[in-house]
């Protein structure tokens, strides 16, 4: 049965035929208002989306874990990507030139398509999340 009201959400998202799951807190109504009302900005009677830079954001902000993720440090070992993770300040120097981007935590190093998908499953027409019991909410 569904739950309706959950602390938690998880998302799964395939990455090249594995699953990496974030873990999101619940986002109020408000924000869900405001992560849907930015993915489209009108200028001039021209519609121009922002989809991909409002999802980043949007799980930017209610992404509070990732699981089956890593990441390739500065001396080129691959380490677990998670909300423990701490970046060095030479892993973020390396991982900024990578990426283009100031990296400052974990979420940064986090691909945009990756959250971008996870965003997804928030937006009105996707799926609903599974919740911390493996249930559809």
């Amino acid at each position: 049965m569904p739950l309706a009201v959950a602390p938690k959400k998880r998302v799964a998202i395939d990455v090249n035929g594995e699953t990496v799951v974030f873990i999101c807190r619940t986002p109020s109504a408000g924000e869900m208002s405001a992560f849907l009302n930015s993915r489209f900005i009108t200028k001039r009677n021209k519609v121009e989306s922002r989809a991909y830079e409002a999802r980043e954001a949007f799980m930017d902000k209610v992404a509070i874990d990732i699981e089956n993720a890593t990441y390739a440090g500065a001396d080129g070992v691959e380490k677990p990507l998670d909300a423990s993770t701490v970046l060095s300040s030479d892993e973020k120097t390396y991982l900024a030139g990578i990426l283009g981007k100031p990296v400052d935590s974990w979420k940064d190093v986090i691909p945009m398509q990756w959250k971008s998908s996870a965003a997804q499953r928030f937006e009105d027409s996707a799926t609903a999340p599974e919740e911390e019991d493996g249930t559809k909410n």
